[in-house]
């Protein structure tokens, strides 16, 4: 099936549009990159206060949009923008952590899961348990699959294999309890 393709507004491509000419001002990237017109919507999710749960969809929110540009001969560039009014670049990418990042996002069409279905590609931050990845959700009702990307606590999981959202948030402590918990056992 698709991931399902997001339309921003003009006012956040400008941004990105904007960051990339400070890059080739700075002489950091060569002009004339594509600027693919549709960005990922990036969400982050927080814990709850008692307990540092994490839940879907109570404690989630946009905060930005994350946009490619590249051409043929590989160069990539990747932005994220803030979902402000103005919009903002938060962060900009080139060389080889932007052609990771686009190889991952790439990756996600070849999953079998995407075969099946049609989702809506969302990127996921949860800043309280250092984690990043990729939130599969699909069109119905269904919060969906996350995608592990890039350096997170958990060991056990793997980059690029989707588990269920709600069943891979279960897994997840937040950071800050972990310090405290362990903090205090040493004090014994």
């Amino acid at each position: 099936m698709i991931l399902i393709q997001w339309k921003p507004s003009t006012e956040l491509r400008q941004a990105f549009e904007a960051g990339l000419r400070h890059l080739v001002q700075l002489g950091r990237v060569s002009s004339g990159l594509n600027v693919n017109p549709n960005p990922h919507p990036i969400y982050v999710l927080n814990s709850q206060e008692e307990g540092g749960v994490f839940r879907l969809p109570s404690n989630i929110r946009l905060v930005g949009w994350r946009f490619f540009a590249g051409e043929p001969s590989g160069e990539i560039v990747v932005g994220d923008v803030s979902a402000t009014t103005p919009p903002t670049v938060n962060s900009l990418y080139y060389g080889s952590s932007a052609r990771n990042i686009y190889q991952a996002t790439l990756a996600l069409e070849r999953l079998g899961e995407v075969d099946a279905s049609d989702f809506h590609l969302r990127l996921l931050r949860i800043p309280g348990a250092l984690f990043e990845g990729y939130w599969l959700k699909p069109a119905s009702n269904n919060d969906g699959l996350i995608v592990p990307y890039g350096r997170s606590f958990d060991r056990e999981r793997q980059d690029g294999k989707p588990f269920e959202i709600h069943d891979f948030l279960r897994t997840l402590r937040s950071v800050d309890k972990q310090f405290f918990r362990r903090k205090d056992s040493q004090e014994r």
